[in-house]
C-alpha cells in the first residue's frame, strides 16, 4: 500500500462527516437539483465502476439532442469542465477533448479525456475513451420521447486511473453525475424558454 493510500485511509474517516454533509449544505443554499441523486445507481465490479441513470427533461428530444451534442460549448454548460472541444469529425463519429475538475466537498480530482463519440442522431450517443484520466471508459446515452418531454437512459463503465475510495466512491459519483445531468437539463430548459 503506497503512502498516499495509507494517508487517505487515516484521513478519510476524520473527514467523512464533512464530506457527507457537504452536498446537503450546498442544497440548502441553492435550488433542488433537476436530476435527483436517487435516480443514479453506482456499483463496483472489481476495478470497474458502473453508473446507470434514468431521468427526464420537460423538453422535446430535438432540443435535448442539441444540448447533449454541443461539445464545443459544454464548458459553459457543465461547471466542472474547464475546456471542451471537438478535435475531429467524420460524419457521425467525433473525437472530443475535455478537461476539468470533479469536486465533492473537500474531495477534488482533476481529469482530462479524449473520447470517440458515435452519434445516432436524436436517439443515441456512445462514447469510448481513447486517452485521459481513465484506463477504460465506455458510455451509452439514449433519448426517447415521452409525452412532451424526453427520457434519458445512461450507462457508463469506467476504470479511473486515480484511487477512488470504495466507501465514498458511490456517493462521489452519484453526486457528480447528478450535478452534471442537472446542468444539462437546466440548459435544455433555458433554451426552450422563448426570449
Amino acid at each position: 500500500m503506497n503512502a498516499c493510500r495509507r494517508h487517505c485511509l487515516w484521513v478519510l474517516p476524520a473527514l467523512l462527516p464533512a464530506l457527507l454533509a457537504a452536498p446537503r449544505v450546498a442544497m440548502a443554499q441553492s435550488e433542488e437539483p433537476l436530476v435527483d441523486e436517487n435516480s443514479i445507481q453506482v456499483r463496483r465490479q472489481g476495478e470497474v465502476w458502473i453508473v446507470e441513470a434514468r431521468f427526464t427533461a420537460p423538453v422535446a428530444p430535438g432540443l435535448a439532442w442539441a444540448v447533449l451534442t454541443d461539445f464545443d460549448n459544454m464548458a459553459r454548460i457543465v461547471s466542472n469542465l474547464n475546456a471542451s472541444r471537438v478535435v475531429s469529425r467524420q460524419g457521425n463519429v467525433l473525437q472530443v477533448e475535455q478537461k476539468g475538475r470533479a469536486r465533492f466537498g473537500l474531495f477534488s480530482v482533476a481529469f482530462e479525456s479524449l473520447r470517440e463519440i458515435t452519434l445516432t442522431p436524436r436517439r443515441r450517443i456512445q462514447a469510448r475513451g481513447l486517452s485521459g484520466s481513465a484506463k477504460q471508459f465506455e458510455s451509452d446515452m439514449t433519448l426517447a420521447a415521452e409525452g412532451e418531454g424526453t427520457v434519458f437512459t445512461y450507462r457508463v463503465e469506467m476504470v479511473p486511473d486515480f484511487w477512488l475510495p470504495s466507501l465514498l466512491g458511490p456517493s462521489l459519483l452519484r453526486h457528480e453525475m447528478a450535478e452534471q445531468f442537472s446542468a444539462l437539463v437546466a440548459e435544455m430548459q433555458r433554451r426552450s424558454t422563448p426570449r
